[in-house]
């Protein structure tokens, strides 16, 4: 099981798409509030190098976000936050940027899996732009979607 963390907590330091591969590995714990791998996880999501957010895919709602997106967003805290309050009007290429946003949750809540370039909002007024990448973790849980969000 040591190994196991090891391997998972070296996840921050690999390209983009082995994170995704160790999202959906992940996904296959049986996640139970409690249990072992239940805390295995929520370690590896607060100690992941990238920012990761936890999104209530029907609400739009941030359900949690690790240090790094906390960091990245300029956040003291996340209660009720909607990631909607954190886009400019238009993305860099012009497209409107929640269309771009419920774009990518519709792919989530289809395919189980996105990627996708969105530029956000800090709390301080500053436009980022990001490399967004997520996994549908539906099952038993309903919309619950981990995002991992690349500062580019």
């Amino acid at each position: 099981m040591r190994d196991l963390i090891q391997t998972v907590l070296q996840a921050g330091k690999l390209v983009q798409g082995r994170l995704k591969r160790i999202h959906l590995w992940l996904r296959h714990f049986n996640l139970t509030s409690g249990s072992k791998k239940s805390n295995i996880y929520q370690s590896v999501f607060e100690q992941n190098p990238i920012g990761g957010i936890l999104l209530d895919l029907k609400t739009h709602r941030i359900i949690s976000a690790n240090p790094k997106a906390m960091e990245m967003f300029g956040w003291e805290s996340i209660e009720a936050l909607s990631l909607k309050e954190y886009l400019p009007p238009q993305q860099a290429d012009g497209q409107d940027s929640y269309f771009q946003l419920l774009k990518t949750i519709n792919q989530l809540i289809e395919c189980g899996t996105a990627h996708c370039e969105l530029s956000f909002i800090k709390n301080c007024g500053t436009i980022f732009h990001t490399e967004l990448s997520g996994v549908n973790l539906s099952a038993p849980y309903g919309y619950l979607a981990s995002l991992n969000i690349n500062d580019i």
